[in-house]
Formats: C-alpha cells, structure tokens, sequence
C-alpha cells in the first residue's frame, strides 16, 4: 500500500480469487417428517461464489450469499430466485417462507478494468530505451529507443508482446514509438543487428584469398591467404586500404571494422622448387591423442614437392612436436636431397580451459519485487572469461541447472545461491567454475506474522511495519497463486495513519486463514490472517421517533445502517403494525413502525426499534417547503441566503381545492401560526423579510395584520390572515420572503371581493405593465403597448391574446392575425408564437429581427398567441427591458386572399433574410454533400460546405418571387487549395430549356444572379434543383475542395449591371471585388499581380476597362460581366533530366522572363558528351567548356544531354532478378552489353500480384505491356519483383474483420469514434458482441471497405441504438453518408433503433475517392445529438450475384445467408432492384415454357415498411407487378428477370425454395421443409429442380436420396444428376440412392406416378482432406 494517497499499481492482468465456499452454521432441528424437504439450485459463474445450503425445510426462510471475486464488479449485478429479482439484506439475501424447489441466478458481474498498466521496457545490446513504467488505462504510451553507435536502425524491431511496432518518427538514432489507447499491460522487446560493411577480395595469379563478403561493425574481420601450387606468399605484402597487416600462417585480421574492407595482396613469388602443402593447421584434442596422429604420415596427406619443375619427395619433420602437452608446434617438410627448400605447418595441441572470475565482480544483489537474477547473472557473465590452452578467449554459459527458481509467491528468496559458470573450447573440453550469489534485503522492516478481525469490525489496521516505508499487498493461495490487492480492496488511510481492508472485501472472504504477503522495495513479508464472526451485530438506527408526512407525500420510513466497519450477515426486517411493511401507508390516520434484526431466521428481539407515524391532509399546498405537523396540520416554510437580498419561496394553493371550496367566491383567506420565526436577522441581505403577499393595481388590498414592512419579523406564535386573489389559473399564492422558518396553516377559508378587474382578452403574463388600445366598437384590440421587464424566462407566463379572445374572433370570421412589432431598443429580437391554451404547447414559432417585419397566424379555435421579447446578446434566453408597440391587423378569409401578395411579401423577406442562421433554412434553398463546421446564429453570415457543389432549389425562387426580389447576390469560396487549384467558380443551368451559363475565374468570387428568369415559363422537377453551382478546375469539377457560401444580400430590379472579379492566385485584388455600374458611371478596382506572374490584359466582356498603375476602372457596362485577368509567368524552371555519364553542377535553376541561365556539365570518366537540347526551339544554347548557356528562356524548359562511352573494350553487366511469385522467360543472368538495354519477359504465378518492378545501380525499368525493359546499365544490376501473397492478405484481412469486435485495438482499428468505449459494459474478448461508447457521430474508416472487398465480401450491415446524452433533445434521424460528396452512398433511417447495411461494391468502383463513411445521430433540425451508442451484429456478405442486378441509384440488395434483403432507403420513389437472366433461369427454370414457370416463396417479411401501403412488390422484365406474398408460390412467370420494388423507401427480406416445379399446378401438390419433399397427391410426369446446385458443390461431397415408404409408388422416381439417372421403384432393395455432387450437371426429381410418398435427402460433407 502506498502511504500520502499514492494508489497500488492495479496489476493488469488480474487474477481470479476462487472464495471457499463457507458452511452453512445452521443450528439442529428435530426431524420433522411433515415438512417437505425443497432442493436449491446453486449457479456458478466468472467473477462470483453462491455461499448457500442445498437444501431448505418448506415454510423456513432461506439465506444465501452472493461473493464477488476480486477484479471483478457486482454494480449491474442482478440476483433472482425462480425468476424474480431479490434484494439484498444486509450481507445476505432471504427467500421468506420457501414453498417449493429454488433455482438461482446471477447476472451482471463484470469483470474491472485495469486503473494502471505496466509497461517492461526492452533491454538489449546496441540500443538503450527510455520511457515510463507505467501508463494509465485507456491514455496513449510513448517511448523512445536510442541506437548505439555501430548498429543499424533500419534492422530495428520493436515488439509488444508479438505485435510488430511501427516508429512515429526516427530522427537520427532516435526512433519513437506511440501506442494509442492501452488497455492492457505492455511488454516490450526489442532486436536490431550490427552495422555491415563490404568486403573486396583481391584475385591474382599464384594466391587465393579466401573470407566473408561482409564484415560486422566493431568486430574483427580474418581472411586467408592460400598461394596456389608453385607459388609463395611467405613475402607477399597483403593490405586492408593503405595499412600493412601481419599473417599468421597465412591467416590476416582486420582489426574493429568502422567501414567497407578493400584488401590487396602483391609480392606473391613463382617458385621453381618449393613444397606444396594443402593443410597448414592440425587442431587434437589433447586427452585424445592417437599413435596415428604422432607419426609423419598423418600429416603427409596433400603434401608434394617439386625441384627443378621436376617431382620431388617430401620429408616430414615432427621432432618440434609435444604431443604430451598442450600448445602450439611446427611441423617442417623438406625436400629429400634438397633440405634446404622447405614448407611447415601447425599443430594445435588443446587442453583444459581456464575461466577467471575478475576481481571487481559483484556477486551480491538487492532484493525487489521485481527482481531480474538473469540479467544480474548476465551481469555477472561479463566479469567471467575463459580461455582455451591456447590463450584464446572462450564464451562463458551459465549452467541451467544453477541458476536460481522462485518460491511460490513468484519471487526469489533473499539467500545465498550457488551457481556454475562453463566455457568449451573448439575440441569439447569443458571447463566449470562455480560462483556463490547472494540476494540480500531489508532487515529494518518488521511485521509481525499474525493478525485477527471479526466481521462487526473489519476496521483494523494490517499489521505493523516500520513507518514511512511503502509496499504493495497480495493475498495468496495454491489455486490462483499470487493475486494483487486493489486499493477497493485495501487501502492507505491517511488519517488513522495505516493500511485498512475494505469491508466489502472482507465480507466476500470465508471464515478462518488467509495469507496475504506485504512486498516493499528491497523485502517481503508474509502475514497470516484469522477471519472470526463472533460479535454482536453492529448497526445504527434514527433516534427521531416521531414521524409526520403529508398525503401523497413520498417519504422514506427509517432504516437499520450496517456500519461501515461491519460485514455480518445480519437480515433486517420492516413492520407497520403487525404486519410485514411492503409500501408506505396512503391513507391519513396514525401508525407504529418498527425495525426487527434477524439472524440465522432467529429475531434478535433485544434491538426491535419502534417509531410513530402521523400521515396528514395536504389541502393542495405547493411551491414551497410543505410539510406536516404531529398534530395533523399543513406546515409551510422558506429559504434565506446569508449575502442574498431577495430569496423568495411561493405557497400555492391549487385550483383543483379551490374550485372544490370557493363556490361563488373570488378570495381566498388564509390564517396563519409562526411555529419557528427562522434566522430572524435583520441585516441588509435580510431585507423585508417575512411574509407578503402582492398588492396593487393586480391584487387586493385588505389584511387584518399590517404585514412586514423593513424591520418587522414574524415571531413563532404570532398569527397572521392574508386574502388573496384567485388567479386566472385558478390558484392562490403569497410570499416567504428570506424566511428560513416555519408557519402552521391554521385554516382556509373564502369570501367574495368585487372590485378585481382584467381584462379577460389579453394575459399579462410577465409584463410590467400592458395598454390596450381598441377599434371603435370595442371589440377588437388594435394595438398594446407591451413594458417588459429584463430577466424572465422568454417563453414563461409570455403577454398573450387570450385563448377566449381568439376564440371571439374566431367565432367573427377572422381566419388570420397579422403582427407588426416595433421595438424601443434593438438589442434583442421579439419571439412570437402560438400554443395551446392550457398546456401551452408551442405550435409555431417566428422570430423577427427588427421593427416593422410582421408575422402572420393562421387562427384555430382556443389558441393563444403570445409576444415576447428576448435578450440574444447575453444568450441566456431571458428578456430584455424593452417597451415592444405591437400592431395588430385582422383578416377574413375574403380579406386575406386580397393582400395574400403584400403579406407574403413581408413574410418571404423575413425567410430570406434568415438563410445563414439556422441549418435548415440554408438547406431549403440550396442542397449540396455535406455540411462543415458552422457556428449557426443570428450573426452568421458565411456557411461551410464539405462538397464542391450545392444546388440552388425552387424553394428560393418562389420566395425571392413572393419577396418582390429579382436579383440575388452571392459569394462562393473553394478552400483546401493544396492540389488541383480550382480556377473557376461554374454557374450550371439544370432545368430543361435553361441557357443560364456562368463561369466566374478564379477560387473565391461575389456574383449576382438573376432569379426572375425563373418565376415563369419553366416545369421543375420533383427534386426542385434550379442550377447547380460548383468549383471547377479547368472544365472539371474539382473533387478536393470545400466550399464557403455567404448570401450578400437580395435586389429589385435595377437599370444597373453587376461587375466582379474572383480571387486567383497569379494576382491580388485590394479592396472591393465587385461593383454595380449604372449609366454614365464607373467603378475602380486596385489589382496586383503575384510574384512570378506578369499581368497582360484586364478584359471585361460588354464593358470599357482602363489602366493607371495598379488601377483598373470600369466603364461603359452593357451587362453583367466579370473581369478577365490574363497573366503569364516571369519567372520559369529549367531542368536538367539526370541520367548517366556526365554530371552537373545543378539539376534546376529558376530565371526571369527573357533571361539567361547557366550550368556547368562535365562529361565522367569514359565518357563524352555529344551535344545539349532543349524542348523550346526558341531558346539559344551556347556553350564554352563544360559551361553551357540558355538565353531567351520565356517558360519552363526541360533540357537533355546526350552522352556516348569512349570505354576502348566491351562491357559485360549481368542482370539478375530477386523476388517471389514469378517466372522469367529468359535465362539468368542476363547479358547486358555495353550497357545495352534488356527486356525480361516476368509472368506472375497464381495467388500473387506483381505491385512494382525496380533495379539497382541506377538502371531503369519501363514496361511495354509484355516486357520489362532494363536500361541505363552501368554495372552489374539486380532488378527486384515486388510481389504480393494475395491468399495472406485475404487471410489477414479475415483475422482483422474477425477481431473488430473482440478487442478495443480492433474496434478502433475500423471504427473512429470521438470518446473511449466504455470499459464497464463493453466486455471484450472472444465472445464480444457488441460495443458501448458515446459521441455525437462517428466514421466507419475506408480500410473497414477494403478489407472487407480483399476478404471477397460484397455487403455488410450492422446494429445501432441511439440514445440522446441530453433528454431534452430528440433524436429524428441516424444518417450514414459518405465523405465527400453527396454521388455515392447514403441512408437515413428514422428513429433511434436501426439495422445499417452498406453495398461495398460501390466503394470499389474506380475513381471512387471516399475516404470514409460517416454516422451521425440528427435531430429535425438535421443538428448532431450527442448520444450514447450500442453497436453489435456486425456481419459482411458474399452476395456476388447480386452484384450484376441493375438497380436505382443507392439501393442495396444482397443475399444475406440464404436471403435476399431489398433496402431502398434514400433511393427515392419506385426504387427498384431487378436480376440479370442467369439469375432468373438459375432459381425460375424453364419448366415446359414460359407458363409454367414458378417459385416458391418461403418467408417475405417487412422490415422497415415506413410510408408504404404495400409490401415488397415482385415483377419481371422492368415492370412492378404487385406485392410479394407471406408465403406461397409465384405462378406464370413471362419475363427472363425478376424485379423487386418498393413504391417508397422500404427494407424487406424474401427467401426463396431451393426447388422449384415445371408445371404450375405442382405448387399445390408437394411441400419442401428442411431435407424432406413431400408428395401429397397423384403426381404423373412432374418434376423438381435443385437451383443450388452450385452451393452444393462447395460445400458436400454426395447427397443421397431416401423414399421412406417404396410401397406407395405407382411408378419409377429418378434421380437424375446429367443425363443419367438412379431409379426407385417400389420393390427396389437398393433405396437409399446415392450421386455424387462433382459428376452433377444438373439436379433434378423426375415423377412417373406417384401419390403420398415422402423423399428425404442428407447432404454429405467433403473429407477433412
């Protein structure tokens, strides 16, 4: 436990605790036979114990435990005896009174997350890594590993677990590694390899060198150096580089390798008499020396002598030879007769070893929990060398057997160990040397070994340790080893100054030992722990036992606490009288409440607490503290605020008691008793304090007490009587003011009161004040001057005409109201809406911006209109102190239709001026793919769109129609400029007949629109797309932007014309961008052209343009028009294209317009240059030397230099091939001559894909459609064939799609989601089916797609529930749309509870650019709901025979495990999906013509029927032909397709029989379930189909026939399979018929005559192998 708060480290991979189930200590009872015995089923499951008997005595109550395993939960944890829930009792649960057998069950244990994961960071040679030790659940983990000099980080491999890493960034030796998300403790490793350098060997006359072609950074590198026969080396001065190296016979050592190896060798000298020997070393192992070895001959072998170029004999002399020791000896041959000529070789005699133990080794190690011995072993392996007899080093092992085991804890024991070093020499002699190693630990700590807790207290301090020292705790036991305590298990009490077991813990352990082991960082200590249950019960109860509640009131009786400290099993029990409590009591009256313990079924009578209960009259009282008095009275009481000047609470008295009592009163009189006069403080925040009740204008005057003015109180028993008015919603009410004590209501009564007057046609509601003005005979308000108060909630108690007033006019004939407001101030906007009388339930809302727009209503019977005025500056919703005049005009039906026109007018301009404020006024007028982030609003002008496009919508012009305006200014910005530059904004006429053509230049353009054109003469379509405006490249749409829209403003008609220029990159326009020019006038623009660019001209089509500067003017404007900016570059590239025999001093140099440029090419080695070129005839080249000149460069030009070898003999270069899953046509190497180019003719193998072809050395490869052709060789060149195994990726695609559900990685992996899963009710692992998790939208990432496509999958769907995080918002919609775009694929799906399915094949269409797929939960406003979200069932299809139908546009339909489902969601009206003919012949055949083909349907069922008032309808050959069946057969098929439809968008799902008949009446006459055809009646020259044949194949080996009964056939039943058959007559003795699937053509059941027979058929599996 850490001390200071510090948290044990959660060990991520918990350990299960197994509970030892406790026995029953159940007291013995006399038989008694009478009683039934009822057996009790015990469940057991992952994360729980059930600690019960097996048995229980009918009529007893039965007791049981439910033990919650450690790392696990109980909070969802459902416990249920026979299928109903119980609840805990105390630390038990009780069945009362068992009258039969019990079965329990346990659900909802959940298994913890990890609070902290370790993380073991890697260690190893050539690289040291950095990082923390620990991570948090659920956060990302960074590391770096560092590179030691001399290693290679390409060869770096970094593992967690056996998951590769891949670097974030590698910056020098540094590479950097992020895992995201972590969920479990991370284990690293590490591996990376040494540096490698070249080596040349030389190759001569007389010599060989023979060694490696590679040498290792920082080792050494030997070679040796042979001469060949008749020649010597004994002179030959052999070098690495420029250095000399010394040979030991013949044998040279480059030593600590830093860089590539060159190695020369001269002086090698031809002899004319020398002695060849071909073996120069003899290595013998001492202890196994023979007579052969020790004699001459032995070593004669390979030796020969030449003399004079004539054959000479050879002697051998060993006389330098001690065979009886070890080292290292000559042997010297001569010459016979000519001694002086002479060779030696060396004898290697090897004895025991020697190993050393260094002097400064450490052989001691302190103790940790986590203690390596190894890598303190390996440690210690450093410090121990060996060495052969000959005094060469040896590699020192440790002896296995030696090396220290961990005690059952899974630690090392703090002791002494000896353990055994060993080193062999190249001749197996083995030398050992043992070494004593201690592990010492803290002797300071100590703890004493036992301790003892009762359940009645659980708080006693774990046993003493030194203090200050930390540690962590386990429990242990032989089952589960070793299993870490979590801090909700035992924790650190900063108070009492010690370590504490939870009692819930201790609850959940058995009575009697446990053992528990304290780790601290340099020791351990074990502790045993006795668990007893023998105390008295231990819990607290209320002492307050006098109870009063009013009616109705909800309330909670008293309840017997178990101390926190206690974890006995003690059932409480509730009583209200004598009998059992269930529910409180409802009716007024007194009661006795009491509270019984039991144990064991035995009442522990002595601690029965006993309570009274009073339940009391509420006479309607509400908005305030309302309670009730032990003599059956109603109290009331307040609030005060300390620093607070005005808290008020409101008593109210309901209308329902007031209605019931007033009879024909209008006042209410209320007497009042002080029982607690409060706080009783008169300071300032006190103010007024008491109670009031309103007076004034709106309330009468009387009152029998002068009533609390400042400085009066009320004082506890004083008594007060208030009358108060009736209020119009028939309630009475008065005010607590900063009154915290308590009033008794003494009595209740009524009187009538004339003079309160209202006006019954308008509702104040929270106006200060409200002046009416009305028409002449009084019956009709024409105006009200509203005063509104700042700080009321705009919508509550709104000023309102009444619900009777409209009703009066209502009743007159008027059907509309229209309302102008003007407002004092213009700080605010006026809310004006209609609602429901009684609940005011808003109807309608408008909002108007300023003074003088209107709102018009239609009226309906007993609805109010309410006007308010709300303060959008503080955007908190309250009102604004303003005076708001409000007009009021009145229309029949008559007057109305004669000023619809000026009335629409208002109303079209106040939409139109509303476009960029809200979502979805912007998507009535203009449709597009998709929205960005907007920050909708009343000051929002610009809207951001994530397509390229928008449509302008007929909604737009009919408003702009009504609106009186014929021109629309609007300015479009494409933005994400980094590729393809838009140039152009496209104006695209979409209506047939429309010429209406624009191109504005440039990325951002103001243009202005004529929407008259419109207002007639034109027929739109049911989309109602006038024009589509997009952003182009070229005459391309540019599918790599967005767009920014911002609506400038709406015009009359004018006499002046729009003139605009666009934002491009090659200028820069300062200052306005467009300009409206009437007759006679002009407009400036300043525009500037860009570095790099020239401006030519400025055109403006029907229109002067001038220049002063910078300056351009416009004049003269005829039309609307655009300026045309023509610019060409002044600064251009010229570029070398590199290749091979020459150099240059630069590849690319920039020049300006007109300009020269030089470059210096020299010509390499071997090599000269015949001339330079370029592709623009316009530039001149001069040259002087190697410098070469471009003058008049007016463009980017590409320059060539053509080169030749002056190489004096041809040049072989071999071409070798590399790679996997290929064959090559020609022989290898190939032959390149002089560097001529080579054509490979390279076939890719089945099951792979050639991705790219490259080469080495600086050679090319291009492809000419059947050859590779090499070029540009210069040397010896290996081409590489990169290829790919497409049955692994398709096997690694499967893994990845298999484990999206079983893991957090794998989820994230498809699935991108703005928060974390939630760890408690997403259970990861094998059995995982669906994942919880919370966002407003997320995104189905594109590698879900293509790894679902590499899988061969076509289709997938999968589960959503939504639910709104925020309940005041409501979820309309769940929208799946692709990003960009609107061109591809979409649903939306109504509701919160939906199956999505998506056509994967429209994402492998080429040119298809989405990156993703986007979910998002809309409301009707189209505005993203945050939501919690369960998604599961994810599933993918192979449907590929649906993938040849022709369908609508955005309509799924796919074979989902033998079922067809049609999903026309978002397809529109009539959508439709139809077969291709192979389809239809496969399932419909032929029959005996068109006629009589028929089909099956097993099941058709709806799945979303939405606005539809049919069923899927079937048809064939493009024509709907009427909705498909529940069930039944499909007769007279006349086409060669089958069509489903549905009339609006639908989901449905229809199964088709796997067999089918040729004549339409056999539909009648047979039944097909499972494998079993049924005959019902005589059948004569019938037949049946298998259309699956195909599936068949795939998946069995035979199928074999049955008929159960042959005796009821009248004739022969064939089995045909081609054109063969198997006969089954009904006195055949072979049935049952076999056909094996691989020999079938076709699958067919031929009838003669039959009647009531029954065929079955089991399909047979193909073997294993």
């Amino acid at each position: 436990m850490k001390r200071n708060s510090a948290l044990l480290i959660v060990i991520a991979i918990v350990l299960v605790l197994s509970l030892s189930l406790a026995a029953c200590n159940q007291k013995d009872a006399p038989p008694q036979d009478e009683k039934a015995t009822y057996s009790v089923s015990i469940p057991s499951g992952e994360g729980y114990t059930v600690v019960g008997a097996a048995n229980v005595k009918e009529g007893e109550d039965y007791s049981f435990q439910v033990n919650i395993a450690n790392g696990y939960n109980g909070t969802d944890m459902v416990v249920k005896v026979n299928g109903n829930t119980v609840v805990k009792t105390g630390n038990a649960y009780v069945v009362n009174s068992v009258s039969g057998n019990l079965v329990i069950t346990v659900t909802g244990v959940k298994k913890n997350a990890p609070d902290t994961c370790t993380v073991t960071l890697p260690s190893g040679n050539g690289f040291t890594a950095s990082g923390e030790t620990t991570v948090t659940a659920g956060s990302n983990y960074t590391f770096t590993v560092t590179v030691a000099t001399g290693y290679d980080v390409s060869t770096l491999v970094v593992k967690n677990v056996e998951a590769t890493l891949t670097a974030t960034s590698t910056e020098g030796n540094v590479v950097t590694y992020t895992i995201n998300n972590v969920q479990s403790n991370i284990t690293l490793t590490a591996t990376i390899a040494k540096l490698k350098f070249s080596v040349t060997l030389p190759t001569g006359e007389g010599y060989a060198v023979v060694g490696e072609s590679e040498a290792v950074y920082g080792e050494d590198y030997t070679f040796t150096v042979n001469a060949v026969a008749g020649y010597s080396v004994k002179d030959a001065v052999v070098k690495s580089g420029d250095v000399t190296l010394t040979g030991v016979n013949g044998t040279y050592t480059v030593a600590n390798v830093t860089a590539n190896v060159v190695i020369t060798v001269e002086n090698v000298v031809k002899l004319t008499d020398y002695v060849s020997v071909t073996t120069r070393v003899y290595d013998l192992k001492l202890a196994d020396i023979t007579d052969a070895q020790k004699a001459a001959a032995y070593y004669m072998t390979g030796v020969s002598g030449v003399y004079q170029n004539e054959t000479c004999e050879v002697s051998a002399d060993l006389s330098a030879v001690d065979f009886t020791r070890a080292g290292t000896y000559t042997i010297t041959y001569k010459l016979v007769g000519h001694e002086t000529v002479t060779e030696t070789a060396t004898v290697n005699v090897y004895g025991e070893p020697a190993i050393t133990v260094a002097s400064d080794a450490i052989k001691t190690v302190v103790w940790s929990k986590n203690l390596d011995l190894n890598a303190f072993i390996n440690t210690l392996l450093g410090k121990i060398s060996a060495v052969d007899s000959l005094n060469n080093a040896l590699t020192v092992n440790v002896k296995a057997a030696t090396v220290p085991a961990k005690n059952a804890y899974g630690f090392y024991d703090i002791q002494s160990y000896n353990v055994t070093f060993t080193a062999t020499d190249k001749m197996g002699n083995l030398a050992e040397e043992t070494v004593q190693i201690t592990i010492n630990g803290s002797t300071d700590i100590t703890v004493a070994p036992t301790m003892s807790i009762d359940l009645a207290n659980t708080s006693v301090m774990l046993a003493a340790y030194e203090a200050g020292v930390d540690f962590d705790l386990f429990k242990y036991d032989s089952e589960n080893g070793l299993v870490a305590i979590t801090t909700a298990q035992a924790a650190w009490d900063s108070d009492k100054q010690g370590t504490f077991f939870a009692t819930s813990y201790l609850a959940g352990l058995t009575l009697g030992e446990h053992t528990f082991v304290l780790v601290f960082e340099d020791t351990f200590k074990v502790v045993t722990l006795t668990l007893t249950d023998n105390q008295e019960p231990a819990f607290t109860t209320s002492d307050v036992t006098e109870l009063a509640y009013l009616v109705g009131e909800e309330f909670v009786l008293p309840t017997a606490v178990k101390s926190v400290n206690s974890a006995q099993a003690i059932t409480v029990k509730y009583f209200l009288g004598s009998e059992e409590f269930t529910a409180n009591p409802t009716a007024a009256g007194s009661y006795t409440y009491t509270i019984k313990f039991f144990r064991n079924n035995e009442e522990l009578t002595e601690y029965a607490k006993e309570y009274s209960l009073v339940l009391v009259n509420n006479y309607g009282w509400s908005g305030a503290n309302v309670s009730a008095t032990k003599d059956g009275k109603v109290a009331l009481s307040g609030v005060f605020k300390e620093g607070t000047a005005y808290v008020d609470s409101n008593p109210i008295l309901s209308a329902e008691y007031i209605s019931a009592n007033k009879g024909e009163n209008n006042i209410v009189v209320v007497t009042l008793r002080v029982l607690d006069q409060g706080t009783n403080n008169s300071t300032v925040e006190g103010q007024d304090r008491g109670i009031w009740y309103v007076k004034g204008v709106d309330y009468i005057t009387e009152a029998t007490h002068p009533v609390n003015y400042v400085g009066v109180t009320p004082k506890t028993g004083d008594e007060y009587t208030m009358k108060l008015r009736i209020e119009e919603n028939g309630t009475a009410t008065f005010i607590l003011r900063n009154f915290d004590g308590k009033v008794e209501v003494t009595s209740v009564g009524f009187e009538y009161h004339k003079e309160y007057v209202e006006d019954p046609n308008f509702t104040k509601g929270y106006a200060e004040s409200v002046e009416l003005t009305y028409n002449d005979e009084q019956t009709r308000i024409n105006s009200a001057k509203i005063v509104v108060p700042a700080g009321n909630d705009w919508w509550t108690d709104s000023p309102a005409l009444s619900a009777a007033y409209i009703k009066t006019l209502y009743a007159a004939g008027v059907r509309y109201i229209e309302i102008a407001p003007t407002f004092t101030t213009k700080d605010g906007e006026a809310f004006i809406y209609q609602y429901y009388d009684a609940a005011q339930e808003k109807n309608v809302e408008f909002t108007n911006l300023g003074s003088g727009q209107t709102v018009l209503f239609a009226l309906a019977d007993e609805k109010q209109i309410a006007l308010s005025k709300v303060d959008t500056k503080g955007g908190q919703g309250k009102t604004a102190a303003d005076t708001i005049n409000v007009a009021f005009t009145y229309y029949t039906q008559e007057e109305y239709d004669a000023a619809q026109a000026e009335i629409a007018k208002k109303e079209a301009r106040a939409k139109l001026a509303a476009i960029t404020k809200l979502e979805g006024n912007f998507w009535k007028y203009f449709h597009h793919g998709g929205w960005g982030v907007n920050n909708w609003g009343e000051t929002n002008k610009v809207v951001k769109l994530t397509s390229t496009s928008f449509t302008l919508q007929k909604a737009l012009i009919d408003d702009a129609k009504a609106a009186g305006y014929k021109y629309m200014v609007i300015r479009v910005k494409a933005n994400n400029l980094s590729s393809d530059i838009v140039d152009n904004i496209h104006v695209e006429p979409m209506l047939a007949g429309d010429s209406y053509n624009g191109t504005y230049a440039g990325y951002e353009v103001t243009f202005r629109l004529d929407l008259s054109k419109y207002f007639d003469g034109f027929t739109f379509g049911a989309d109602g797309k006038v024009m589509k405006i997009c952003a182009r490249t070229g005459e391309n749409e540019n599918g790599n932007c967005s767009l920014d829209v911002e609506i400038i403003g709406f015009e009359e008609g004018n006499d002046k014309h729009f003139v605009t220029i666009g934002s491009r990159w090659d200028y820069k326009v300062t200052g306005d961008t467009y300009a409206e020019i009437g007759a006679g006038e002009s407009a400036s623009f300043t525009i500037k052209a860009t570095d790099a660019y020239t401006i030519d001209s400025i055109t403006c089509d029907g229109a002067t343009v001038t220049r002063e500067g910078d300056v351009w003017t416009v004049s003269n404007a005829t039309k609307d028009s655009s300026l045309n900016v023509t610019t060409h570059r002044s600064r251009h590239n010229v570029i070398i294209s590199q290749g091979t025999g020459f150099t240059a001093d630069a590849y690319n140099k920039q020049v300006d317009e007109g300009n020269n440029v030089s470059f210096t090419i020299t010509a390499n080695t071997d090599w000269a240059i015949d001339n330079v070129t370029c592709d623009d005839a316009n530039v001149t080249i001069t040259n002087e030397g190697d410098v070469w000149t471009f003058s008049n460069v007016t463009k980017d030009i590409a320059v060539t230099v053509k080169v030749h070898s002056t190489a004096a003999v041809d040049v072989e270069y071999k071409v070798t091939v590399a790679g996997e899953g290929f064959d090559v046509a020609e022989t290898l190497p190939a032959i390149s001559l002089n560097g001529a180019d080579v054509a490979l003719k390279i076939t890719v193998k089945d099951g792979y894909r050639i991705d790219n072809v490259t080469a080495n050395n600086g050679a090319t490869v291009n492809f000419d459609g059947n050859y590779y052709i090499i070029g540009n060789i210069t040397a010896d060149t290996e081409v590489t064939v990169a290829t790919t195994n497409l049955a692994q990726l398709v096997a690694e695609a499967e893994a990845r799609l298999a484990a999206t559900m079983k893991s957090s990685g794998g989820f994230y992996n498809y699935f991108k989601i703005s928060a974390c899963c939630d760890p408690d009710t997403t259970a990861w692992g094998e059995n995982n089916t669906s994942v919880n998790f919370r966002g407003g939208n997320f995104t189905i990432a594109r590698n879900l797609i293509d790894d679902a496509l590499l899988a061969g999958y076509t289709h997938m769907k999968f589960h959503l529930v939504a639910v709104a995080e925020d309940s005041s918002k409501t979820i309309n919609e769940i929208a799946l749309l692709t990003n960009p775009g609107d061109t591809y694929y979409w649903k939306l799906y109504g509701g919160t509870d939906t199956d999505i399915r998506i056509d994967l094949t429209v994402f492998a269409v080429e040119g298809h650019t989405s990156d993703s797929l986007i979910v998002r939960m809309r409301d009707a406003a189209f505005a993203d709901v945050s939501s919690a979200l369960t998604l599961s069932a994810i599933e993918f299809f192979k449907s590929e025979e649906t993938t040849t139908w022709t369908k609508s546009n955005n309509v799924y339909i796919a074979n989902e495990n033998g079922t067809l489902v049609l999903d026309t969601v978002c397809a529109g009206n009539d959508a439709f999906a139809e077969s291709d003919a192979e389809w239809f012949a496969k399932y419909f055949g032929q029959g005996n013509g068109v006629s009589q083909r028929t089909l099956k349907v097993v099941e058709c069922a709806t799945i979303y029927n939405g606005s539809n008032t049919r069923n899927m309808l079937y048809g064939w050959d493009g024509e709907n032909k009427s909705p498909l069946p529940a069930s039944g057969y499909l007769n007279n098929f006349t086409g060669s397709t089958l069509r489903l439809a549905f009339d609006k968008d639908g989901v449905a799902q229809v199964k088709f029989d796997n067999v089918y008949a040729n004549r339409n009446e056999w539909t009648t006459q047979f039944t097909h379930t499972d494998n079993t055809i049924t005959v019902s009646n005589t059948c004569n020259d019938y037949e049946l189909f298998f259309n699956n044949l195909d599936e068949l194949k795939e998946k069995y080996e035979s199928i074999t026939f049955t008929i159960t009964d042959t005796s009821a056939l009248k004739g022969i039943v064939w089995f045909y399979y081609n054109d063969a058959a198997l006969p089954i007559n009904s006195s055949d003795n072979a049935n049952p018929k076999t056909i094996t699937l691989s020999e079938a053509t076709r699958l067919m059941i031929h009838f003669t005559a039959v009647e009531n027979i029954t065929i079955t058929y089991t399909l047979n599996p193909k073997s294993a192998n």
